[in-house]
């Protein structure tokens, strides 16, 4: 009880710093923005100070005056579009622009079916802003009619940003699940103990939106497929061996069984 109330306190207290630092990324944001806007306006009178001094115009290779016209005309296609050569250039203010120069980051994941609702933390580094190693914990758990079962699961993996915030995600999960072996859900009757044990391969794609500080993401659509996997199974009184070989089975075949994963909701902060 008293290890589930640290829990509990972990999490909030992560929520409750990643939106004070959302708020705070807001704040920084609306000032760097009104900083642009005097830079801008200093540009211009700048321009128009030369230009009064009679200094001829020049684009940014130094042609001057009816070179440069030509040359800063930009190409159009047959509807009139600008055609614009972007090259490697990374937007302004986006998450491809707030990744640069972050070494680390933690996460809460606060919801997600991992074969069972799930949440638990995430931890990663930076190996460049566009690619992050890191290790994720989840537990979850169900309870219907008297069936128990509770899952564990850890994580290490490689995730690749392509553009903005998409990513896809590869890496290697083991997962735990304990649950109990009832001979009727429906009555009082003798329980037994049942552990699936797996592991194998761990794939998912999603998104992930960085601020300065501030980051929330999700996987959308995963999979974990078990390379490896066993099993135990505890003989409850009363029960036969028909049933008793029918529960060491199931457990095998669980533990042999790949599930996906849906909308792995989380949110932290980068730095």
């Amino acid at each position: 009880m008293r290890a589930k109330s640290m829990l509990n306190f972990a999490e909030n207290l992560i929520v409750v710093l990643a939106l004070a630092l959302y708020f705070k990324d807001l704040q920084t944001l609306a000032a760097e923005e009104e900083s642009k806007k005097t830079k801008r306006a200093n540009l211009r009178i700048e321009a128009d100070q030369a230009e009064d001094s009679g200094k001829p115009k020049r684009n940014k290779r130094g042609k001057a005056s009816a070179e440069a016209d030509e040359a800063d005309m930009p190409k159009r296609t047959k509807s009139g579009k600008k055609v614009v050569d972007v090259g490697e250039a990374v937007v302004l203010n986006s998450s491809e622009y707030h990744r640069e120069g972050k070494k680390a980051y933690i996460a809460l994941e606060l919801f997600g079916l991992n074969l069972l609702p799930s949440s638990g933390f995430i931890g990663g580094a930076y190996i460049s802003p566009d690619t992050i190693v890191d290790a994720s914990f989840t537990t979850g758990q169900f309870d219907f009619l008297g069936y128990k079962m509770k899952s564990n699961s850890v994580s290490f993996r490689y995730k690749k940003f392509n553009g903005n915030s998409f990513y896809w995600r590869s890496g290697i999960m083991m997962r735990q699940l304990d649950y109990n072996t009832t001979l009727s859900v429906l009555t009082d009757g003798p329980n037994g103990k049942a552990t699936a044990s797996s592991a194998g391969v761990d794939l998912a794609i999603g998104n992930q939106w960085q601020w300065q500080t501030f980051t929330i993401g999700c996987d959308w659509i995963g999979l974990f497929a078990p390379a490896f996997g066993s099993s135990r199974v505890s003989r409850p009184a009363g029960a036969t061996d028909e049933w008793y070989n029918k529960q060491k089975k199931d457990a095998e075949s669980l533990a042999k069984r790949g599930s996906p994963q849906w909308f792995r909701f989380y949110l932290g902060v980068s730095f």
